[in-house]
Formats: C-alpha cells, sequence, structure tokens
C-alpha cells in the first residue's frame, strides 16, 4: 500500500559528477524522511552512474536507472512513469536543497489543501548565492485560469519545474518533450490548468546553481529553437480555453521570440540560420506586438533587423563582463 505522504523526488544525472554528491546528499539528508529518491544515470560517461549506484547501496529508498542518453526530459518521463509517490518533485543534478525544502512544501500543502507548492531560489555563483530577484509573501492562488495567469504576468510563478512539489495526479498523462531545452515551458502550463489551488511560500528553499558548462548557459541555438513552437502551442491552447487570458499569452509569445531573436546573435548563429532569421522578421513585420515595450522593440528589428540585434550582442558581452568583475 502506497502511503499518501511518500514524495517522489526525480534526478536526471547526465555528467554531473563534480556536482552529485552535493545534489544527492542534500536530499538523502531531508528533514522529511518519507522519500522516493529517483537517479536517472541518463547515458552519463563520468563517474555519475557508479555514484548513482553507490548511494543506492547506502540508502533504501534510492532507486537507480540507466539509460541510454536521451536529454533530460526523456529521463523524467521515465521516472514520472514508475514513481510511485503521491507528491512528485524535479531537481537538477548539478543543483541542491535546503535540508526542510520538502518538509516546508508538503506542510503548505497540507494546511492550505493545495495540488502545488512553489517556493523562492537562490542563484549559486561560484563565490556567492544571492536570492533571486523575487519579493515572496505567502500567496494561495485558485482555479487553473488564475493560476495560470500568474504564471503569464508575475515571477512568482515561473515555468521552472524545480522549486515546486505536485501532486502526481497532475502529471498524468502529461510527458515532456525530448527536446535538450525548454522541455519545461512545454508542459508546465498544462500541469497548471488541472491545479485547483497552489501555494507561494515566502521562503528561499532550491539553490540554482549557475555553470557555465550547463545546456542553459551553452546557449547552443540549435538546442532552443524549439521554442518558439513551444510558444505557439502554449498561446493557442490558454488564448482558445481561456480567452480573458489571450493578451497575456500573445505577450508570452512575442517575449519568447524576441528572446529567440537576441540568441541567434549572441550565438553567432544569425549567419548559419538566415533563413529562420527571415521568417521570424516576416512575423514582426506582420504582427502588431501587444505591449509598448515590444513595440518598440519590434519597430528596431523591423528597421535594422542586424544592425540592432548585433547591437544587443555587444551590450549583452558588456553586461556580463562587468556581472563576472562584481562578483568576484
Amino acid at each position: 500500500m502506497i502511503n499518501l505522504d511518500t514524495i517522489s523526488i526525480i534526478v536526471p544525472i547526465h555528467n554531473t559528477q563534480k556536482y552529485l554528491r552535493r545534489c544527492v546528499d542534500s536530499i538523502i539528508n531531508q528533514s522529511y524522511k518519507n522519500l522516493e529518491i529517483l537517479l536517472i544515470d541518463d547515458g552519463s560517461t563520468d563517474s555519475s552512474g557508479i555514484m548513482c549506484d553507490d548511494y543506492k547501496k547506502i540508502d533504501s529508498r534510492v532507486r537507480v536507472v540507466h539509460k541510454l542518453a536521451g536529454g533530460a526530459g526523456s529521463a523524467r518521463n521515465l521516472a514520472l512513469d514508475i514513481c510511485t509517490g503521491e507528491f512528485v518533485c524535479f531537481v537538477d543534478s548539478d543543483d541542491y536543497i535546503e535540508i526542510n525544502y520538502c518538509e516546508k512544501l508538503i506542510s503548505a500543502i497540507k494546511i492550505n489543501n493545495a495540488d502545488i507548492a512553489i517556493s523562492g531560489y537562490y542563484l549559486d555563483y561560484p563565490k556567492k548565492s544571492i536570492k533571486s530577484d523575487i519579493v515572496l509573501e505567502t500567496k494561495l492562488i485558485n482555479g487553473p485560469e488564475g493560476l495560470l495567469r500568474e504564471y503569464l504576468s508575475t515571477a512568482h510563478v515561473s515555468g521552472l519545474l524545480w522549486n515546486k512539489i505536485y501532486s502526481s495526479s497532475l502529471w498524468r498523462s502529461i510527458r515532456f518533450p525530448e527536446t535538450r531545452a525548454s522541455e519545461d515551458n512545454a508542459t508546465s502550463y498544462k500541469v497548471f490548468d488541472r491545479c485547483n489551488t497552489a501555494v507561494i511560500i515566502p521562503e528561499f528553499l532550491y539553490h540554482y546553481v549557475q555553470r557555465d558548462d550547463s545546456v542553459e548557459h551553452k546557449i547552443i541555438f540549435k538546442d532552443h529553437i524549439v521554442s518558439i513552437d513551444f510558444a505557439e502551442e502554449r498561446y493557442k491552447y490558454i488564448s482558445n480555453k481561456y480567452p480573458n487570458l489571450e493578451n497575456l499569452a500573445n505577450r508570452n509569445r512575442w517575449t519568447i521570440r524576441i528572446a529567440m531573436y537576441y540568441r541567434l546573435f549572441i550565438t553567432h548563429s544569425f549567419l548559419e540560420y538566415k533563413d529562420t532569421l527571415q521568417k521570424w522578421i516576416s512575423f514582426f513585420e506582420n504582427n502588431d506586438a501587444p505591449s509598448a515595450s515590444q513595440q518598440e522593440i519590434q519597430k528596431k528589428i523591423v528597421k535594422h533587423p542586424y544592425r540592432y540585434g548585433y547591437s544587443y550582442y555587444l551590450n549583452f558581452t558588456i553586461r556580463k563582463i562587468i556581472k563576472k568583475i562584481i562578483r568576484r
């Protein structure tokens, strides 16, 4: 018989031996003990898989699966297929959690009869840990439309998988696309659409480690181009089901479009993807941006698509250098 208070913690792992011990130790040492810990070795070629097996030997709550490399989405899908907990959460293998992460979030769920609990998070740099730029207060959000509105309009509810605990039933039949990036943004809104009540707690419990060699920080354009399709699917899904959210959903897809336009130049991919760039410029020319700030950017892109993109790249590079200096 499954204990209804069991939390299944899903950790997709691929070549993160440098960070894995800190991650898994933060999980097995949780103050909340009723855990099922799923370590999914996604084709690691370093010592990560061996480390997973060692944890299985010392903690009976640990389940290990070794699979061919298929990306974090495929690893999470496998874990969702086999997990047994009434609740589920996701931790990336290079990140880690506060010792009371599970206790605080599950308590918030129980007290508020919620389906999802959300906490704040830290941005962890090599020499310092900084709270994310979000002002949090305890907040109860009722109904899927209310949660989707928060998701589209505030930073309190993001599409990030981690920093949340979910009722496992929300994930029934929902799985990640097996891409190399943005799989969370292709799924989170569908999960939110099933949520009756969500609760935000004003505590910072998750550590999002900022490392230059991560999938996200490599900013590989070909891996992220799917973001456009996901944004279009999200826009159609939300605007069709919740007409009152159409404008917010449209702003969201424009944000993704603009971000991907910038990424073309940040990664120097604009020469390799000339046809893609022309399609996006055509989109900017033939569609009305929903907000004043986006309209200003739209004008700049349409008027000088290459010059504006390259100037953004230069500014981005300068800001990045300044941030590195400040964080030393």
